[in-house]
């Protein structure tokens, strides 16, 4: 049997968060019905260990990642961070001509 590899601590409740096959999950789904997920694609970029790990330990990516939009079929960058209840949102760089200012 493998062993189950801990990328990092649960946001919401402290508990482990394991690598499954599809996602990043709270170990503690079973016993206090815990929800938390990070799915290992989000919008068609692969979400590895080590983003996620990262993203768990500093709340935070510092590295943007390729993204495409379904809704829009354009692609873009941006990093992940995780929001006060521990949903996964975009971050988004500074526009090339806001930089120009």
């Amino acid at each position: 049997m493998e062993k189950a590899v801990i990328v990092g601590k649960c946001p919401i409740c402290g508990g482990n968060v394991f690598e499954n096959t599809r996602n990043y999950g709270c170990g503690n789904w079973k016993t206090k019905g815990c929800k938390f997920v990070i799915w290992k694609e989000i919008a068609g970029a692969e979400i590895t260990p080590e983003i996620a790990h990262e993203l768990l330990e500093n709340g935070a990516t510092t590295e943007t990642l390729k993204f495409h939009s379904r809704k829009t079929g354009h692609d873009f960058e941006a990093g992940l961070a995780l929001d006060a209840d521990g949903q996964i949102k975009f971050t988004f760089p500074p526009r090339k001509d806001e930089d120009a200012e």
